[in-house]
């Protein structure tokens, strides 16, 4: 063999050579990212962490919409609102993002603390409430969504209410759980039904006297915004105006009206929008 053709041999072979190497590479790289793309997509998160002062959401989402649809929709019933969500554009869409919120407001107006947290398709609800109507409520929530091809785990813990706060807060939703305080049509008038509602609603406040509560207003998406505003505050002050007349400190009340920017389901029904036309009492503290 000539010299020309050793070289020439010898040239093809390190051809050879660095293809395999490139393909080799090639091949670990895509098999790597794929398996990565695969384990990322197989595990979506998110955890909803609440205590007294903060409620923390974290874990990994599919985009920065759901992400911004997550935080808004807990940022309407809880004034500190921790966002440490991921964004991962490789992520399944959480099966179980409809649950968290469905549940939201209840959990986070009638929780003690405790945390809701979807993995893919697990769901687990734990936490502390003071009554046992607030578990049942929550099971039943749960129940009614379509929840087929979710695996769910609830831990709820009834505990026996220790502070003032706690104490009312478990008789007033004991009471209103199953009532509601309703007004004439497009007025702020109290019906007859609904005062002998707010009458017993004095009875408690006046048994624990001392807690500041904010009195809530609230309408369904029917009219004008502007309308809905204003009818929501002057309800509010309607029903302080009833209590403060019963014997309330006038002091200890505090009124707000939110229209209809705190719907707590949507207002796509007779009945749905019914539960938005509220009045809500939270208990601020001593």
């Amino acid at each position: 063999m000539t010299r020309v053709q050793w070289m020439w041999l010898w040239i093809w072979l390190l051809i050879f050579l660095i293809i395999f190497c490139v393909l080799t590479h090639l091949n670990s790289f895509i098999e790597n990212s794929s398996t990565q793309n695969l384990q990322t997509k197989q595990n979506p998160s998110l955890k909803i962490l609440k205590n007294e002062k903060v409620v923390t959401i974290s874990g990994n989402v599919s985009s920065k919409d759901e992400a911004i649809s997550i935080q808004k929709q807990y940022e309407l019933f809880f004034d500190n609102v921790k966002n440490e969500l991921k964004i991962s554009p490789n992520v399944k869409k959480l099966k179980c993002f409809g649950i968290v919120q469905n549940l939201a407001y209840h959990f986070l107006t009638n929780f003690e603390n405790g945390s809701l947290e979807c993995k893919d398709q697990k769901f687990f609800v734990k936490g502390s409430v003071v009554s046992p109507q607030i578990e049942s409520k929550t099971k039943e929530i749960i129940q009614n969504y379509n929840v087929n091809e979710l695996q769910i785990t609830n831990d709820i813990d009834v505990i026996e209410p220790i502070t003032k706060k706690q104490k009312v807060n478990k008789e007033l939703y004991e009471l209103l759980n199953s009532k509601v305080i309703e007004f004439v049509k497009s007025k702020d008038e109290i019906t007859p039904k609904s005062q002998a509602v707010l009458d017993e609603v004095f009875d408690i406040l006046n048994k624990h006297k001392g807690l500041k509560i904010q009195i809530e207003g609230h309408t369904d998406s029917d009219g004008d915004e502007k309308i809905n505003q204003f009818l929501s505050e002057v309800r509010a002050v309607a029903v302080k105006k009833y209590l403060v007349k019963k014997g309330i400190d006038p002091k200890s009340l505090t009124t707000v009206g939110f229209g209809e920017s705190k719907p707590i389901v949507d207002n796509n029904s007779t009945i749905n929008k019914q539960k938005n036309r509220r009045v809500e009492f939270k208990v601020l503290g001593e």
